[in-house]
């Protein structure tokens, strides 16, 4: 193996390393300098397009003024320091693609250029996608989960209290589940389960919020609503879910209970409300809406 020493490479040489590496590498001004093949690529450009045109011009339009603003910082010599930018884009083939670029700034005969790095991250991006989906739905009905309803609810009872809006929350429990499920059998009481999960999906707004509380229970958090609105909303839940034929056949009811939010209420507190406010309408026989103190 040759041992190289300083000054054994020329910039003839330097440029075929920099064409052959397997990153992004783009050098710029206003204007680019030099971009090799891998970064034409991961940008989805020609020589001519990437030559010809602005840097922030090769990029996607909601991006376009940050990256002026910060390309013409560092060939000012103003922005010296290394940024890493996380950015979508849409390939030549319109294919989403995820891509990091690291920019940081160099000096070049008394004048300061863009170095930027390229890499290709959509296959990381993916999986941050799939396990933050893992975390937050619920794995049978694809709506969200336990975990991701106190998230969702604790950021609504901030708004509601920083803006003085309404807010209510609904819950459904599924009348005598247990009886489906000892008679079609687990897996028909999961496709009722799921079905009604869509259900739910389908009949609600889309600044609404549904997931699976646990087992057959289900909750709905409604901002901007109040009590009257959260009623009129769990009523015509049930009626649909009465006459809906589930799984091709099976016929089920539900029990609601609602409630609205008060400035004094905790999230234990608002649900204990609409859990009572459920469980009553339980008690006073099933296929009901009961409002927490009404």
């Amino acid at each position: 193996m040759k041992i190289f020493k300083p000054y054994d490479f020329f910039a003839q040489d330097l440029l075929e390393i920099l064409d052959n590496l397997p990153v992004g590498v783009v050098l710029y001004q206003e204007k680019i300098v030099y971009a090799n093949p891998i970064s034409l690529i991961l940008l989805s450009c020609s020589p001519r397009d990437v030559f010809n045109r602005y840097t922030w011009e090769l990029f996607p339009k909601p991006y376009q003024e940050f990256i002026r603003n910060n390309v013409e910082r560092r060939i000012k010599g103003n922005l010296v320091s290394p940024k890493v930018y996380p950015l979508e884009v849409t390939t030549s083939r319109k294919e989403k693609k995820w891509i990091r670029i690291e920019a940081t700034t160099v000096k070049y005969r008394d004048e300061h250029l863009g170095l930027a790095t390229i890499i290709d991250i959509t296959k990381e991006r993916k999986l941050e996608e799939r396990l933050t989906e893992l975390a937050n739905i619920d794995d049978l009905t694809k709506i969200y989960n336990r975990r991701k309803f106190f998230k969702e609810l604790s950021k609504e009872i901030d708004r509601a209290k920083r803006y003085n809006r309404p807010l209510s929350l609904i819950m459904a429990d599924i009348d005598d589940f247990k009886l489906v499920n000892d008679t079609y059998g687990h897996l028909i009481g999961d496709c009722v389960l799921k079905d009604l999960a869509q259900l739910f999906k389908d009949m609600i707004r889309a600044s609404d919020c549904v997931a699976r509380y646990g087992g057959e229970e289900f909750v709905i958090i409604t901002p901007e609503t109040d009590l009257a609105g959260a009623v009129k909303l769990g009523e015509k839940l049930r009626q649909v879910v009465e006459g809906f034929s589930f799984c091709s056949g099976i016929h089920i009811t539900i029990s609601l209970g609602v409630t609205q939010f008060e400035k004094e209420d905790t999230t234990d507190l608002l649900i204990r409300k609409v859990d009572n406010a459920m469980y009553e309408a339980k008690r006073q026989g099933k296929n009901q809406v009961v409002a927490y103190g009404v």
